[in-house]
């Protein structure tokens, strides 16, 4: 084999072998990303959902006396027992 040819040879060689690198770190620093943006997403998507408010009684005083009538029929057992918490809203 002549000289003239083992020099481009040697530089193709060089070049493969440095895309071949380049690329295999390129590859891990996106999958790195990637691995982080979903660790990240868990955080935030373990958030607990609250319930929300809504109406089902509505109180109404009359000459002194408080009554309550109620939209829904499952809240009348915890009326009953007492289980409600009284808030003045100013």
């Amino acid at each position: 084999m002549q000289i003239d040819m083992l020099i481009p040879l040697v530089i193709l060689g060089a070049i493969i072998v440095y895309l071949l690198y380049s690329r295999g770190r390129y590859e891990k620093e996106v999958v790195d990303i990637y691995e982080e943006k979903f660790e990240q997403w868990k955080q935030h998507s373990d958030k607990s959902v609250t319930s929300q408010k809504r109406l089902v009684a509505l109180v109404f005083d009359k000459d002194y006396e408080l009554s309550i009538e109620t939209l829904d029929d499952n809240c009348v057992d915890r009326l009953s027992r007492g289980k409600f918490h009284i808030r003045k809203l100013t």
